[in-house]
Formats: structure tokens, sequence, C-alpha cells
């Protein structure tokens, strides 16, 4: 199978990380994909020029990154990670939606950010959004740190790929000093052979 996108790209992070959960890591190849610059080829897998698309051994392409992690669950070894002792599939689906949207915002801004020409204005009100979004979006997730780190699921992972992303692309949210508790425990998913080998830094 071959996946689309950028291994800095939380998305992609996220459908690696399921498919190193089920023991099929090493099968599945990154295909480095520039989203500007190969507009047009990513166009012709997925019509909304997004990251990543999954395509599968039979030529299927899947996208979005939920989808495709939906997907991907269902092959190799190991308990679904969209099933937990103490949550039901769609409170899983939910948090990974919240996940999804904070990275969503934080995308954009970054994009924004790195992408606009050298002497051009970035748009201050869409900046303030994006960032607005993250805020609400991280206290959201402090809220349900508890049911989070009981529970080994899709929204666990989400939780600290989406974390770690703010760290790397928008470091000036501070969103630790706030939440001491949850910067705690995702330090502790940071130290795990898995998310090393993942990291977007590398």
């Amino acid at each position: 199978m071959k996946l689309f996108g950028s291994t800095t790209s939380p998305f992609v992070r996220n459908c690696l990380l399921v498919a190193a959960h089920h023991g099929f890591g090493n099968e599945l190849e990154v295909v480095r994909i520039d989203t500007a610059a190969e507009r047009a080829r990513l166009q012709a897998m997925n019509p909304l020029g997004k990251i990543p698309v999954l395509e599968t051994d039979d030529g299927e392409l899947i996208y979005d990154s939920a989808v495709i992690c939906d997907y991907l669950d269902t092959l190799g070894d190991g308990e679904s990670l969209f099933v937990g002792e103490e949550m039901a599939p769609w409170r899983i689906r939910t948090l990974l939606a919240l996940c999804n949207g904070v990275l969503d915002a934080c995308v954009s801004r970054t994009m924004m950010r790195l992408r606009t020409p050298q002497g051009e204005a970035q748009s201050p009100w869409w900046m303030q959004r994006w960032a607005d979004n993250v805020g609400t979006g991280v206290g959201a997730m402090a809220a349900c740190l508890d049911e989070i780190r009981t529970n080994r699921t899709m929204a666990s992972i989400a939780f600290v790929t989406t974390l770690d992303y703010l760290d790397f692309r928008m470091p000036e949210l501070g969103w630790r000093d706030g939440y001491s508790d949850m910067a705690v425990w995702v330090d502790e998913q940071l130290a795990l052979d898995v998310f090393k080998a993942t990291d977007p830094r590398r």
C-alpha cells in the first residue's frame, strides 16, 4: 500500500501509527507529494487536493485521514483502535474529530505563515480565528484527559499527535503552561518507540 503525503503531516502520522499498531507499518510506503507544486497530481487522487491519500494494493484510493485510519484498523493484527473498554465507538470518533479540527486550524495557520510571499500581509482575522479555534480545542481536549489516558484508542493516539504538532508548528501557543497534567502524559507517550519513529522533526 502507498500513503501519499508528507511525514511532517500529523494526519499522515496518525495513519502510520494505526499501521504500526496492527503490525504492518513496514508495508505502508509513504510517497512524498507537494500539495502546492503537485496539486494537479494530488487532485487526480483526491479532488479536494488534500493529504493523505491511501492507495490500496487493489488500486483503490481512500481519503481523508479519518477514513484511512478506519480502513487500516480493519487490517493486520491487534485489537481495534475504534473500540474501547469504556468508550463507545462514536465517542472515540467524536474525540478524533476534535483533534482533527484543532489540527485543521493549526495547519491552515502554519501554511499561511510559511507560504505567504515575502512582503505580502497575512490575514490577521484568519490568523486570530485559527489561533482561537486551536486554543478552545485544546481546552476541550484537556477536559477529556482522564477518559483518554485510561483507554488506548484512536482518540488517545490523536491526542498525542495533535499536541506534539502544536509543539512543532505553533510553540507560541504555549499550551503546556496551562495544562501541566496533559503535558506530562503526552511526554510519557512521546517517549514510546512508536511515537519516536514517527516524529515529524526526523
